[in-house]
C-alpha cells in the first residue's frame, strides 16, 4: 500500500478559508479639508464636491504603477515599487493635487524588512505587512511605524502591536481604514481592530474588539470561523462606521456548515511521489488535484452557505469614536438591513458614505 500524507490544499484548508463566502472589501475613501470626498473609482481618484465647493469635483487619473494611494494632511501619498540591481525598493511618493508626484523617501526590503504598504501617519509612517513579520529587537510584528532618518531611508521606530500577551499574530491582510490623524487596522475574520493616529507628539495606538465571544486566540489564525467584519467606513465627521456579523455567526456558523456537510474543507490526500517526482506529466496531475478539490469544495459551499445564512441572519452595526476611543452599537443608518438575506447579498455586500454623509449601499 502507498504511503499517502494529508494534503491541506494551499493552506486553504487549515485555515478555514477554502471555499468560504466572502464580502467584498471596503472601497478606500477619505475625507479633505473642505468637506469633500475622495474614493479610489476605476484606476482613478474621483473627488466629490460638497455644495458649498462645487469647483473641487474632478477625476484624477492614477498611473498603473501607482500602489496604496492615499490622502493624509492635505496630501495625497502613494507608494511605487522600483527595480535597482541590489534588489526591490518602495518609494514614498507625495502629490499636491494627486497629479504631479514627487519622491519622499525610500523603504529597502531585507531581513526583518518585508515587502509592505506604506501610510503618512503625522511625520512618520505606519507600515503594514500580510506575510513576513517586521522586527525590531526581539519582537516581530506586522505592522510597524516606519521613520525617516537624515536621509532617505525609512526604518522601523517602533512595532505596533496587533496580538494579545499571550497569543501570537497570525497571517492576516488587515483592512486599513482612514480615520482622522491615522488609521484603523481591521481584523475582518475575527472583528479585532487597532487604532494608530498621531497626536500631538507621539503615535497613539488602541486595541478594540467587536464581538466579545470572540477570544483573543482567534488572532493566531488556527481557528474556524465565520468573516466577522462585513464593512468599515469614515464618515464626515470622523466616526467609524462598521458592519458585523453577530459573535454566535462568527463562531457556529462553520461548525455548522461542517455538519450538514462533513466532507467541507476536509484536506484531499495525494501519493507523495507526485510531489518528488520532476516530471511535468506528475505536475499536471498535482495541479489537476486542487483544481479537482477547489471545485468541489466550491460546489458544497453553494449548498451548504445558504442554510448557515438562514441559521445566523443577523447584521449587527457598530459605531466608534476614534477620538475618544469609545465602540457603541447603534441602530442601523436609514436604509441599511438588519439581516443578511442570502449569500448574492453577503457577496455583494458593500456600503459608502456620499459627500452630504448619506449612506450608500452596495458601494
Amino acid at each position: 500500500m502507498k504511503t499517502a500524507f494529508r494534503f491541506l490544499t494551499a493552506s486553504l484548508a487549515a485555515l478555514g478559508l477554502s471555499a468560504q463566502v466572502l464580502p467584498s472589501d471596503p472601497v478606500p475613501m477619505f475625507w479633505g479639508p473642505a468637506g469633500e470626498l475622495i474614493r479610489h473609482a476605476s484606476g482613478a481618484l474621483r473627488v466629490e464636491a460638497p455644495p458649498s465647493r462645487p469647483t473641487l469635483a474632478r477625476v484624477i487619473p492614477l498611473a498603473p504603477d501607482l500602489e496604496h494611494v492615499h490622502v493624509e494632511g492635505g496630501w495625497f501619498w502613494a507608494n511605487r515599487k522600483v527595480r535597482r540591481p541590489g534588489g526591490l525598493e518602495i518609494h514614498v511618493l507625495r502629490s499636491e493635487n494627486g497629479s504631479q508626484w514627487h519622491f519622499v523617501a525610500r523603504w529597502v526590503p531585507g531581513k526583518g524588512q518585508p515587502v509592505c504598504r506604506i501610510l503618512a501617519l503625522g511625520p512618520d509612517f505606519l507600515a503594514t505587512s500580510a506575510m513576513a513579520p517586521f522586527q525590531h529587537g526581539e519582537r516581530q510584528s506586522r505592522a510597524a511605524v516606519l521613520a525617516q532618518g537624515r536621509g532617505d531611508a525609512l526604518h522601523v521606530k517602533r512595532l505596533v502591536d496587533l496580538g494579545s500577551k499571550h497569543t501570537p499574530q497570525g497571517i492576516f491582510v488587515p483592512w486599513v481604514v482612514a480615520v482622522p490623524d491615522g488609521w484603523a487596522l481591521v481584523h475582518s475574520r475575527t472583528g479585532h481592530l487597532w487604532t494608530v493616529r498621531a497626536v500631538g507628539d507621539h503615535i497613539q495606538d488602541r486595541a478594540f474588539k467587536l464581538l466579545a465571544s470572540v477570544p483573543d486566540r482567534a488572532l493566531a489564525g488556527n481557528m474556524d470561523l465565520e468573516v466577522a467584519v462585513l464593512g468599515c467606513q469614515p464618515s464626515p465627521t470622523g466616526e467609524l462606521l462598521i458592519a458585523t456579523r453577530s459573535g454566535e455567526a462568527v463562531i457556529k456558523g462553520r461548525e455548522w456548515a461542517k455538519a450538514l456537510n462533513p466532507e467541507l474543507g476536509r484536506p484531499t490526500w495525494i501519493d507523495p511521489s507526485i510531489m518528488k517526482d520532476p516530471r511535468p506529466q506528475s505536475r499536471e496531475m498535482f495541479d489537476r488535484a486542487l483544481e479537482a478539490y477547489g471545485k468541489r469544495q466550491d460546489a458544497i459551499e453553494a449548498e451548504v452557505a445558504p442554510k448557515v445564512l438562514e441559521a445566523f441572519p443577523d447584521l449587527l452595526w457598530w459605531e466608534m469614536d476614534v477620538r475618544e476611543g469609545s465602540l457603541r452599537r447603534r441602530e442601523p443608518p436609514p436604509g441599511a438591513p438588519t439581516r443578511i438575506g442570502s449569500v448574492e447579498v453577503l457577496k455583494a455586500f458593500r456600503f459608502r458614505f456620499a459627500v452630504d454623509g448619506n449612506l450608500i449601499m452596495g458601494e
